[in-house]
């Protein structure tokens, strides 16, 4: 069996589209890292809620940039039960993010924007594959 072809296959189907759904997450990213810090440095919330909060702003964002540029809009489910959808699942996935984030910073003492910035990469495939099934519908 060849496996070229089935490589190429998922690569045509998602890379551009994965693509867009990473710069779909650029602005909320960007303000996710200064949020952070002023959260963390001057507002002096504790390290995990402070993530917390601001994972909640970047799911809300997410939704709408995601809805609106990364992804076909020919799903019929409504918009509330779609961000909804989005909102749990994602959330889901946040909420072991904040685990992976707690462990690294408190008990293997990585700094906590290198942490956040690790999370973002890792759990970008798992986002985009549940993402895409929830606003295209398929």
């Amino acid at each position: 069996m060849n496996i070229k072809p089935i490589i190429y296959s998922i690569y045509e189907r998602h890379f551009f589209k994965f693509m867009k759904f990473l710069s779909s997450g650029l602005p909320s990213f960007l303000l996710a890292v200064p949020l952070n810090i002023l959260l963390v440095e001057i507002v002096k919330l504790d390290k995990t809620l402070s993530y917390s909060i601001v994972i909640l702003i970047q799911i809300t964002i997410n939704f709408f940039i995601l809805k609106k540029f990364a992804f076909d809009k020919n799903n019929s489910i409504p918009t509330l039960k779609q961000f909804l959808l989005f909102l749990g699942g994602i959330f889901f996935f946040r909420a072991i993010d904040v685990g992976v984030f707690t462990l690294m910073v408190k008990y293997f003492n990585i700094y906590y924007i290198i942490a956040q910035i690790i999370n973002v990469l890792f759990f970008s495939i798992v986002k985009y594959l549940y993402s895409k099934k929830i606003i295209e519908g398929s």
